[in-house]
């Protein structure tokens, strides 16, 4: 899981997503965000999205993070295999499985193009185990 050919095949899927690069364009939505394990002190990788466009992936080098996204390892697993739409990261996160360490999720889920966004992401990151 988030191996470095795996990190850069989301990279080419995610700027390949007209979708999901048209909704964060739309928002002007820049940042740059962390994924990784609850378990963990440090996010696995870091996301930097300018207007939208995944400019760069890596691993986490002590970045300043605008989000840090956190979850079990199994919960990131399922959320690949199975995409969750909104209301299931909704759940999630009112579960406390899906943790934001950083990051405004509550406003995120009430702006629809960036839950949305959100969602799509999950997508991709199916997009990446099936190839």
């Amino acid at each position: 899981m988030f191996s470095d050919t795996w990190l850069k095949q989301f990279l080419k899927l995610w700027n390949n997503s007209l979708e999901l690069v048209t909704l964060l364009r739309q928002e002007n939505f820049s940042a740059v965000i962390g994924y990784g394990l609850v378990e963990d002190r440090y996010p696995l990788f870091v996301l930097v999205i300018n207007s939208g466009r995944l400019v760069k992936i890596m691993r986490y080098r002590q970045q300043s993070l605008d989000w840090d996204f956190r979850a079990s390892s199994e919960l990131w697993e399922s959320m690949i295999e199975n995409p969750p739409g909104i209301p299931q990261l909704g759940l999630a996160y009112t579960q406390k499985r899906l943790i934001c360490r950083k990051g405004n999720y509550s406003l995120m889920l009430k702006n629809s193009n960036l839950s949305k966004a959100f969602a799509a992401s999950f997508k991709i990151m199916h997009q990446v185990e099936m190839t």
